[in-house]
C-alpha cells in the first residue's frame, strides 16, 4: 500500500524535471545572431544608433526627416519639391547615395524618430542640420559640405530657375474662322480617343501647359505639350531623348490621364470626374485625395468638385495641411484650382469655336434638325444622355408650287369694279370716300375700255347685260356712221 502511494508522486518529479531542461534548451536556442554589419565583441543591444557614414554608403540609402511645407518638401506632380529637399538631394548625390524624405507632422515626432534610429538627420530651415551623438562622421560630411560653398550654389540655382521657360507662344486659336486650334488637331483627335475625351477639352489643357510649343519646359522640369515630368516619363517608357516630340508627349500625356481615370473611378463620370483628374494631372493625385479627406471631415460632399475645392486651396495653410487626416502635406493649391478652372472655361470657348471628332466624348451634330427646337442640333452619343449645342441652322428654301390655272383665274383674274354709286357723297356732306370721277359728256364706248383682255370684262353690270349692251352701243355706232 505504500509503494503505490509513493510512486505516483516520483513520476510527477520526473515530468516536472525534463519539463525544466527542455524550456532551458529552447531559450538557448531563441537567442538573437548579432548584426553582420557590426562585429560580436563590438556589437550594442542598440545597434541602429551606430548607423554611420559608413554603413549609410553601403546601404545606397540616406533617410532624412523634415515637415511639409513650401520651403521644406512637398510633392509636385510625383516629384519631390521644396528648399531643403533640394539641398539634401545635392547633399545625398555629393556622397554617392539615394535620398529618402520621411515627413513628420511637427518637430517633437522628428526628434523621437531621429533617436530611434528611424532617420539620419533632420533637414530644417535652421544654421545646421540635426544628427545623432553616435554618427560623427556623417556630421562632419554635412560640415564640410554645408560650408564649402555647395549649399550656396543649390540655393542662388534655386533662386535664378524660371517659372517657365517658352521658345514660341502660339495663340489660344490658329484660325477661327475654320474652327483650327492649333497645328497639332489631328494628333489631339486620334490620342483623345483612348481615353474618351473631347480632344478640344485635349486641347484646352495642352495650351494651359505649354501654350502649344513642343519646346517648353517648366520651373519643375516638366518638358513638351503636356509638360511631362521625367519621372512620369521613365515610368512611361518614354527616354528622355524623345519627350519633346509632339506625338510621343501627348501620347504620354494621355496614358497619364488615363492612370489618373482609373484612380478616381470612384467619382461619377462626366465633368465631376474631368475636374478630379485635372487637378491629379497638376498637383498631384495624393494631394487630391488628401483635399477629398478634408471635406468629408468638415462635412461636405468629397465627390463633388465644388465641395472638394476649397479644400484644395486651404492645403497651402498649415492649419490644414498639418491635419491629422492628411497624409501628404503641404499642396500649391492656389495653382491647381485655377488650373482646373482656366481649362474648364477654354473648354468652353473651344467647343463654340471648333466642331467634335466623332471619336470623343461629344460627337459631331446630327444633319437633321431638332424635331422639338428647331434652333438647334439635337446630338446622340452612345453612353451619354441628349445633347442640345450648335448654331442655329440655316432656313431651307421653299419650293415655289405652280399655280393650278383654274385656281390662277379665280384669285388673279376678277374683274375690277369702280364704286358703287351710292358711296359718292352728297353736296355738303363729308364722306371718308375720295369723290366720284365725272362723268363723261360724250362717251364713246369701245373694247379697250370695257375689257381688257384676256381678263373678264370689267363692268359692274353682270355679263349678259354687258354684252347686250355692247350689242346696242355698236348698232348705235353703226346707224350714226
Amino acid at each position: 500500500m505504500k509503494s503505490t502511494i509513493t510512486s505516483p508522486a516520483m513520476l510527477c518529479r520526473c515530468t516536472c524535471l525534463l519539463l525544466a531542461l527542455c524550456a532551458t534548451s529552447c531559450r538557448e536556442q531563441r537567442q538573437p545572431e548579432p548584426s553582420p554589419i557590426f562585429s560580436k565583441e563590438s556589437a550594442p543591444d542598440d545597434t541602429v544608433q551606430h548607423y554611420d557614414l559608413p554603413d549609410i554608403q553601403e546601404a545606397t540609402l540616406l533617410i532624412g526627416g523634415t515637415l511639409s511645407g513650401p520651403d521644406t518638401y512637398y510633392e509636385y506632380r510625383g516629384q519631390g519639391m521644396g528648399r531643403q529637399f533640394r539641398l539634401a538631394e545635392e547633399f545625398a548625390r555629393s556622397i554617392g547615395v539615394r535620398l529618402q524624405m520621411d515627413i513628420a507632422p511637427d518637430t517633437a515626432t522628428l526628434r523621437q524618430r531621429l533617436a530611434s534610429g528611424d532617420i539620419d538627420f533632420i533637414a530644417l530651415d535652421m544654421p545646421k542640420w540635426s544628427t545623432r551623438r553616435d554618427a560623427p562622421e556623417l556630421a562632419s560630411a554635412i560640415s564640410e559640405w554645408w560650408t564649402g560653398g555647395a549649399r550656396d550654389a543649390v540655393l542662388r540655382s534655386l533662386q535664378s530657375t524660371p517659372r517657365v521657360t517658352r521658345r514660341h507662344m502660339r495663340p489660344v486659336m490658329k484660325d477661327r474662322a475654320r474652327g483650327i486650334i492649333s497645328p497639332y488637331d489631328d494628333l489631339l483627335m486620334r490620342h483623345s480617343r483612348q481615353i474618351r475625351w473631347d480632344w478640344r477639352l485635349l486641347a484646352a489643357l495642352c495650351y494651359q501647359e505649354s501654350g502649344f510649343d513642343p519646346q517648353a519646359v517648366s520651373w519643375a522640369g516638366a518638358r513638351g505639350l503636356m509638360q511631362i515630368m521625367p519621372g512620369t516619363a521613365t515610368q512611361l517608357g518614354i527616354h528622355q531623348g524623345n519627350i519633346h516630340d509632339p506625338e510621343t508627349n501627348i501620347s504620354a500625356g494621355t496614358r497619364y490621364l488615363s492612370m489618373l481615370n482609373r484612380q478616381f473611378s470612384d467619382i461619377p463620370g462626366g465633368t465631376q470626374r474631368i475636374c478630379f483628374v485635372l487637378a491629379a494631372y497638376n498637383g498631384g493625385a495624393n494631394h487630391v485625395r488628401d483635399a477629398m479627406a478634408l471635406t468629408a471631415k468638415h462635412g461636405g460632399n468629397p465627390q463633388v468638385w465644388e465641395h472638394v475645392a476649397p479644400y484644395v486651396l486651404r492645403l497651402s495653410d498649415p492649419r490644414f495641411y498639418r491635419d491629422p487626416v492628411v497624409r501628404y502635406g503641404y499642396m500649391r493649391g492656389s495653382e491647381t484650382s485655377e488650373y482646373v478652372r482656366l481649362i474648364m472655361e477654354r473648354w468652353t470657348g473651344y467647343r463654340q469655336a471648333a466642331r467634335p471628332s466623332a471619336g470623343g466624348s461629344l460627337p459631331a451634330p446630327a444633319k437633321k434638325d431638332s424635331r422639338y427646337n428647331p434652333h438647334r442640333t439635337q446630338v446622340k452619343s452612345p453612353g451619354f444622355p441628349r445633347i442640345l449645342c450648335g448654331k442655329r441652322p440655316p432656313l431651307r428654301k421653299k419650293k415655289q408650287a405652280r399655280h393650278h390655272p383654274i385656281k390662277f383665274w379665280k384669285t388673279r383674274l376678277k374683274p375690277r369694279l369702280p364704286l358703287p354709286q351710292t358711296a359718292c357723297p352728297q353736296p355738303g356732306i363729308p364722306s371718308r370716300h375720295p369723290p366720284c370721277p365725272p362723268a363723261p359728256q360724250n362717251p364713246s364706248p369701245s373694247w379697250h375700255s370695257l375689257y381688257s383682255f384676256p381678263r373678264l370684262p370689267l363692268h359692274p353690270m353682270p355679263h349678259e347685260e354687258a354684252f347686250s349692251q355692247l350689242r346696242r352701243n355698236s348698232s348705235e355706232d353703226f346707224s350714226q356712221g
